[in-house]
């Protein structure tokens, strides 16, 4: 098309016509494309989405062929094909009903359309979590040998896990049409199935008696794993129409403190999540926002929620009841798809949480989590992505500033922030660990305390390196203490913003007192200098 412009301004203006950027020819195919195939072969494959009957089509709910043949044949080799997005969706469409018809490779087709589903899935969540940490077609079974689940395709982050069930179930020409029952029952095949079998599998997770084995036959060992969250997520392998708004209406769901609400999508959802949120912090991070707001939600599609939260951060005040997203959002992920896929010349990667803390102190720090899948620190890593740009440059700033005065004095320098329902602590220091890490507690459960929240967040850091020593994570419910009201008495209260420049004059504290930096010791044996 862009070179049709330039030849037809050469033309008079009775002769412009733009038609000749829609026709092509065999040959044309053959020599731009450089195929080792024969013309008659190339031929024959263009010829099978050309079909100049459409007797059908009598009614706006009818199936127009054109969808399936959108090539206009013109003479023996010349073509018209005048759009190339139908070309593309009959390619992936069309092959399936020319399987069913032949009845020698329809089961084959069949099988072999499934294990694309589940292959495909586990091939773009390993690019994210690495193949160590994605177990496609686990089963689980009980002690005795009997099977008691099996799961699609399994990921295990630190005390994160994912459960993957895929579908393969194609929309219905019926429900095509609109016919309210005939979708209704190709949503029960296709999702809901899938999340009745992955909600089943997801509670199998949290019983002791589970045994998993993986598809080699070997044993997945999980005993030492305490899931915190399970992800059910359901991918179906065809282009649903509104599988949105399926979702929200048709599907019946149950969420535990433990199992999240169901992620429903497709595989193309799939294919754009995993190449954006390339890491598994900033995966989990999408995972868990998208389904704790899956009721406040509405869009035309997952995507355009996914297009808002890399540029956005997906984070609303609880005070909103209901968030609709305009298509206009996702206009930047195609731009940037399109730079990736096809060479596009443009951003691969739209200005967002993807590029605003590259190269921080934060950015290394997810890192370093992400790296270390330690079950103690994941939470800290996960709040720090819920967190503002003004927050997150705060911070940036105060671990620098820790670091110098730690560097310079030798001693430990820490920052504490509270938020709604946690909280953070930063130690900065080169003690001894056992001693570090006693410190750490200390003072973390004193914040905790003080804040009257469920659970609290705790690193000790570095000084020279800035990298994460250790990591404590603090998850209860809070009662009162008198032993911690009489710590709190002596201890300072947290400021309302990080003041890297103003001395903050602590409290008149005797010299035999618990030290107000909460570390456990006398105070004329800790900070009284």
């Amino acid at each position: 098309m862009n070179q049709a412009l330039p030849e037809m301004l050469k033309k008079h203006p009775r002769d412009w016509t733009y038609l000749d950027a829609h026709i092509f020819s065999v040959e044309e195919v053959v020599l731009k494309l450089k195929s080792s195939f024969e013309i008659a072969t190339v031929r024959k494959i263009i010829e099978s989405f050309v079909s100049n009957e459409n007797y059908s089509f009598s009614a706006l709910d009818d199936f127009n062929q054109k969808n399936a043949f959108p090539i206009i044949q013109i003479y023996e080799d010349q073509y018209i094909l005048f759009q190339s997005y139908s070309l593309f969706e009959a390619l992936y469409e069309s092959p399936f009903f020319w399987f069913i018809n032949d009845k020698n490779y329809r089961n084959q087709a069949m099988t072999n359309r499934g294990k694309f589903t589940e292959e495909f899935s586990a091939a773009r969540l390993s690019l994210v979590f690495e193949n160590s940490r994605v177990f496609p077609n686990v089963i689980i079974t009980n002690a005795k040998g009997d099977i008691l689940g099996e799961i699609d395709v399994l990921v295990m982050f630190a005390d994160r896990a994912i459960a993957v069930q895929a579908k393969s179930k194609k929309l219905t020409i019926t429900s095509r049409k609109g016919n309210d029952q005939s979708l209704q029952d190709d949503f029960k095949k296709a999702v809901q199935d899938a999340y009745d079998q992955a909600y089943s599998c997801s509670n199998l997770l949290l019983s002791d008696d589970s045994i998993l084995i993986d598809e080699q036959g070997s044993q997945i060992d999980v005993s030492n794993i305490l899931f915190k969250e399970i992800y059910p997520i359901c991918i179906v392998s065809d282009h649903y129409p509104a599988l949105f708004f399926q979702s929200r209406n048709f599907l019946k769901y149950k969420v535990t403190d433990v199992i999240k609400s169901p992620f429903v999508m497709d595989v193309f959802c799939l294919d754009v999540l995993t190449e954006m949120l390339k890491t598994p912090l900033y995966f989990l991070s999408y995972l868990q926002r998208r389904t704790d707001y899956a009721e406040k939600l509405l869009a035309s599609h997952e995507l355009t929620i996914l297009a808002y939260h890399l540029k956005n951060n997906l984070w609303f005040d609880s005070n909103f009841s209901m968030i609709h997203f305009h298509d206009d959002f996702s206009a930047e992920l195609d731009l940037a798809m399109l730079s990736r896929r096809d060479g596009l010349n443009g951003k691969d990667t739209f200005e967002g949480i993807l590029t605003k803390y590259a190269g921080t102190n934060i950015d290394g720090m997810i890192k370093q989590v992400e790296r270390r899948n330690d079950s103690r620190i994941i939470d800290f890593g996960l709040q720090l992505l819920k967190l503002s740009e003004n927050t997150i440059f705060e911070i940036n700033e105060a671990i620098e500033e820790l670091c110098r005065r730690s560097n310079h004095d030798g001693k430990n320098h820490d920052l504490t922030m509270g938020f709604d329902n946690d909280g953070l602590t930063i130690h900065c220091n080169n003690d001894e660990l056992s001693e570090a890490s006693r410190t750490l507690k200390s003072h973390a459960e004193l914040r905790k305390y003080y804040c009257k929240v469920p659970e609290w967040h705790g690193i000790c850091i570095d000084p020279q390196t800035k990298k994460i020593r250790f990591g404590i994570n603090l998850n209860h419910e809070w009662q009162f203490s008198e032993k911690m009201e009489n710590k709190l008495s002596t201890m300072a209260k947290p400021s309302g913003q990080i003041n890297l420049k103003t001395k903050v004059k602590p409290p008149k504290v005797g010299v035999n007192d618990d030290c107000p930096c909460g570390s456990g010791k006398k105070y004329k044996k800790c900070c009284r200098s």
